[in-house]
């Protein structure tokens, strides 16, 4: 418990302002941050710093751990007390709670939680109060051997059954939410759970010793089972797809504790110093694994003591464990450190809560109480400390946060408040001086006012974050405006080298209004894999036809950029030269965009059934086939061949993967083709079912339009109303017209 306060107080002293020499010596980087800020603002250098690299995210971890040790202390005092047991229910209880709610959620098709919340970072299939998949299948696999725990020691049977039940339900639930940490830490979990028994149960019987072992391997195979059938497919693409970048990025943290070894970059202050050399479009705020993280953060010897000592105080529960509860708790334990090796799913201060209290109940040494009445009161008066100190600063933190604090910047921005702007700019460089967002943000408003200091503050977002494209996108915007186009191509040049396709639009804003600048920006865009790569993405966003836009594929083409071609060959159709088109394109290719392209060409040149060809060969290669089965099936309407045109348009219905709009527009489409076949019948049943799978689609107007075309003004007339009814004034107008049609008097031929 004391080496955890220890923890707390590190990081407390992290915060605590040293004079500049000790600075100097311990963490210079500090000094670099606050005196550039200091220098951009206009202020004196300041004499006393911390030696966190981000203050605020120091104070926040603060603040998160002493909830964490909170926990840890109060559960330690209450397995003091004798009440060790009641901890561990309480855990279980939250995992089996969550377990809960997180089927039902599933088993009621909600997009909300509680019918609320929608997800807006996060994306997860199995929606909790935990938003994150890979943390809420970690937090239910944490918690499968702790509740399996208690149903191995339950003596009645009803007892018994219902405690292995939740274990199976807390296991499928951490497959359902589809993680391959949550696999591993889930396996690891109950391995270590039936590991602990078999030491355990040494001395005694062969039954005593194997009918725990096969309750723990049938509560795992029925998890298992369950979890596979509900979620296999998930879990399959989730290890096809995976990759080992969270290991490569465990790593690099650990690269990074090696540069800060004797005081850490700072708790909570990974984010800012990772990305001064890792900065690019996805920032890491952890290094997804708990070693890497306390390295990094705290330094290695801090932090190898910790490690050390945590083992240690493991090894003893394990020797002392007594009953299957406590052994469920050691291996839960075993469950969520190795989750957190992969996969950091105690930066959430919700699980971190919940692991302190777990371990704090596990860990504590006798049941009898071994421990003094004095240390448990200075126990409780470090703990009482520790929530006084998270209730001072808890409730202040997200006011100074870098979300906030950039919100506030960026309305500000907006309004063009340049006092408001300075004034939050000033507090935000004071407490997050390794932030480059806020640099990227003072370089934004002093260019929006035409100060030449936005290159300055720019310049220093770039330093911050080396690899984030962001501040030389700025600086690039800000450089046009002044009109100095060859510097700003060059600053876009270095955007597309960190950002694939993230230059050109600005570049295609800048040559809309000054389409003077090609030349500067094919000179700075140079002629290698980077340049090209932009000039072809600024082509692309210029409309086809536009002069500069054809410029840029001349150059292109002369450095044989087949893309440059396929837009010439594009051209060469819209005006109608046909053949032109087809010169401009490689006869022999597999490239599926050749292959669509000369097929509109044949199309257009009338030879649909050539066209079909290329566009059969062309399907193979695409994942998303589905422009290309379009052009296809109009391919074969206009050759004649109704029964391939119908076969086309079903494959393009299989595609849709049973969503009704593409399935309905799939029948819109055939529709409009049998009515180019002159199979008007056919094309009414096609758009008539294009409604009834989803009426929002455009197939009862084109119900409505062929009825009156076919002289069918009943028809016509209820389809008109209906779409009356659905708020389309136009409708209305038609449904009246064919009304007053329908009210005029019919005279009969004279009969012979």
């Amino acid at each position: 418990m004391w080496l955890s306060l220890c923890a707390l107080l590190w990081t407390a002293f992290q915060l605590v302002p040293l004079p500049r020499e000790i600075i100097a010596l311990l963490q210079p980087r500090a000094i670099e941050a606050a005196d550039d800020a200091t220098r951009l603002l206009d202020s004196a250098s300041r004499s006393w710093l911390p030696l966190s690299l981000s203050p605020h995210g120091t104070l926040w971890a603060l603040v998160r751990g002493g909830a964490v040790v909170c926990a840890f202390s109060a559960a330690w005092l209450l397995a003091a007390a004798r009440e060790r047991r009641r901890v561990l229910m309480s855990v279980a209880a939250s995992v089996i709670a969550i377990a809960v709610v997180a089927l039902a959620h599933l088993g009621a098709g909600a997009e909300r939680v509680f019918g609320i919340y929608r997800q807006v970072e996060t994306a997860s299939s199995l929606l909790a109060p935990v938003l994150n998949q890979n943390h809420l299948s970690g937090f239910l696999a944490m918690g499968t051997p702790l509740v399996l725990g208690f149903g191995l020691e339950a003596e009645e049977r009803g007892a018994r059954i219902a405690w292995l039940t939740a274990a199976a339900v807390t296991g499928a639930a951490s497959l359902i939410a589809v993680s391959r940490g949550g696999v591993a830490s889930l396996v690891c979990g109950l391995l270590a759970l039936g590991l602990l028994g078999l030491m355990r149960r040494k001395g005694s019987t062969a039954g005593e010793r194997v009918t725990p072992l096969l309750l723990i391997l049938a509560t795992s195979v029925s998890a298992l089972g369950l979890g596979l059938y509900v979620a296999f497919e998930g879990l399959k693409l989730d290890f096809e797809a995976g990759d080992l970048s969270k290991l490569e990025l465990a790593g690099e943290g650990i690269g990074l504790a090696v540069d800060h070894p004797w005081v850490g970059v700072g708790r909570g202050a990974f984010s800012a110093a990772f990305v001064a050399d890792h900065g690019a479009r996805v920032r890491y705020t952890h290094p997804e694994n708990w070693i890497a993280q306390w390295t990094s953060e705290w330094g290695l010897v801090l932090s190898v003591a910790l490690i050390v000592a945590l083992l240690i105080a493991v090894a003893r529960a394990v020797k002392a464990a007594k009953s299957w509860p406590r052994l469920g708790a050691l291996a839960a334990l075993v469950s969520i450190g190795t989750h957190d090796l992969v996969d950091f799913a105690t930066e959430t201060a919700g699980i971190a809560v919940v692991v302190g209290a777990l371990a704090g109940a596990a860990l504590y040494p006798s049941r009898e109480g071994t421990t003094s009445r004095r240390f448990h009161h200075a126990s409780l008066g470090a703990a009482l400390s520790v929530a006084l100190v998270v209730a001072f600063f808890g409730w202040r933190l997200d006011r100074t946060s870098v979300s906030t604090l950039r919100h506030r910047l960026e309305n500000a921005l907006l309004a063009r408040d340049h006092e408001g702007f300075q004034d939050t700019l000033s507090t935000a460089v004071a407490l997050h001086p390794s932030e480059p967002a806020f640099f990227l943000l003072g370089g934004a408003e002093a260019g929006q006012r035409g100060d030449r200091r936005s290159i300055a503050w720019l310049n220093h977002a770039m330093r911050l974050a080396a690899e984030w494209p962001a501040p030389h996108l700025e600086a690039a915007r800000y450089l046009a405006l002044t009109g100095r186009y060859s510097q700003a191509f060059t600053e876009l040049r270095e955007v597309e080298l960190r950002g694939p396709g993230a230059g050109a639009p600005l570049a295609c804003e800048v040559l809309s209004r000054s389409p003077e600048s090609v030349p500067d920006l094919i000179r700075a865009a140079r002629a290698d894999e980077v340049g090209l790569r932009l000039l072809d993405g600024v082509a692309r966003c210029l409309p086809l036809d536009d002069e500069t836009a054809i410029e840029i594929d001349r150059h292109l083409s002369t450095h044989g950029v087949p893309t440059a071609n396929l837009r010439r060959a594009r051209r060469s159709i819209a005006a109608g030269a046909h053949q032109e088109a087809l010169s401009a394109l490689p006869e022999v290719s597999d490239d599926p965009d050749v292959l669509t392209i000369r097929a509109r060409a044949l199309m257009e040149s009338g030879e649909p059934a050539q066209a079909a060809i290329l566009l059969e060969r062309a399907v193979t290669g695409r994942e998303r086939p589905q422009g290309i089965l379009r052009l296809l099936a109009r391919a074969y309407a206009q050759a004649g061949d109704a029964e391939r045109m119908r076969a086309t348009v079903s494959r393009l219905r299989g595609t849709a993967a049973g969503r009704a709009p593409g399935v309905a527009g799939a029948w819109v489409l055939q529709g409009n083709l049998e009515r180019g076949l002159g199979n008007d019948g056919a094309a009414m049943q096609a758009f008539e079912r294009a409604n009834r799978i989803d009426p929002t689609s455009a197939g009862l107007h084109h119900v409505a339009r062929l009825s009156e075309h076919l002289g069918d003004l009943g028809r016509a007339y209820r389809a008109h109303s209906s779409l009356c009814r659905s708020g389309e004034a136009a409708a209305c107008a038609h449904r009246d017209r064919i009304r007053r049609r329908l009210a005029e008097p019919r005279t009969l031929d004279a009969q012979p």
